[in-house]
């Protein structure tokens, strides 16, 4: 239905991929976003990777946050720094 409905073709599994601790960094992990976003200007689907109607994050609790906002990459790492020292007070017995 959806790949008929947008005339797409989608693959049949997704790819996942566990990013090493370098590509974490900020300045990696932003720039490997931004290759991932301009994939369907790549396959040809849009002209610009801001007009792909599925572009943008998914975080939990943050269905609205929009990569291409100006402010947001500061609050990704915000909450980036915030889920990892959750993770620390956690694991401290």
């Amino acid at each position: 239905m959806f790949a008929t409905r947008y005339h797409v073709r989608l693959q049949k599994q997704a790819y996942d991929n566990v990013l090493r601790e370098r590509d974490r960094e900020r300045g990696a992990f932003q720039s490997l976003a931004y290759y991932v976003l301009e994939n369907p200007v790549e396959g040809g689907l849009v002209e610009e990777s801001q007009t792909w109607l599925f572009s943008g994050c998914v975080i939990p609790g943050h269905p609205a946050w929009n990569v291409f906002h100006e402010k947001y990459w500061e609050s990704f790492w915000g909450w980036y720094v915030e889920q990892w020292q959750n993770c620390e007070t956690k694991a401290t017995p």
